[in-house]
């Protein structure tokens, strides 16, 4: 699993469509680009500098992260930094993983979730029929994307210019 958390504002919230179309468009600019082995390397280096001289952190949130952590599947000497540190790629099928990783990231495939209180969705809907989620009676709708914003979605361009 593979999951984008994105924090928007009021006028974000109410324009998520056009957040959720950049995001798959932006996805699809990763698609198209190449990946090498040397660029991977340089993330590495960066993000343990900066995982070696991190600012301390607030205990009570640090230590409710690192219990999150200890309960993946992550080797001992690595739960630490897992978060921080990406891994180097050690295999020439890396560059084969990220690409078939990211063919998995389509509009077609994946799902969004609008979370907000329910004052912010009834201004933004226009269906107001909601389930309600058997163990905690937490109200959700399920909704398909239209099939222009799977099209749009879809396109491998990120922006259209017209010249004027």
């Amino acid at each position: 699993m593979f999951k984008f958390t994105i924090h928007l504002t009021k006028l974000g919230f109410e324009n998520y469509r056009s957040v959720a179309l950049a995001t798959y468009k932006y996805v699809s600019l990763l698609r198209s680009s190449a990946f090498p082995k040397w660029y991977q390397s340089e993330l590495v280096k960066i993000a343990r500098t900066k995982f070696q001289f991190a600012e301390k952190q607030n205990p009570e949130t640090y230590a409710v992260s690192l219990s999150e952590r200890l309960g993946k599947p992550v080797p001992p000497e690595l739960v630490l930094r897992e978060v921080a540190v990406p891994s180097e790629w050690d295999s020439e099928d890396a560059e084969r993983e990220v690409r078939d990783l990211l063919e998995g990231m389509r509009v077609t495939k994946g799902r969004v979730v609008l979370m907000a209180k329910k004052e912010e969705h009834e201004r933004i809907s226009q269906n107001d029929q909601w389930e309600r989620e058997a163990w905690y009676g937490t109200g959700y709708r399920v909704e398909r994307w239209d099939p222009s914003f799977v099209e749009q979605a879809s396109q491998g361009l990120l922006w259209r210019c017209q010249a004027r």
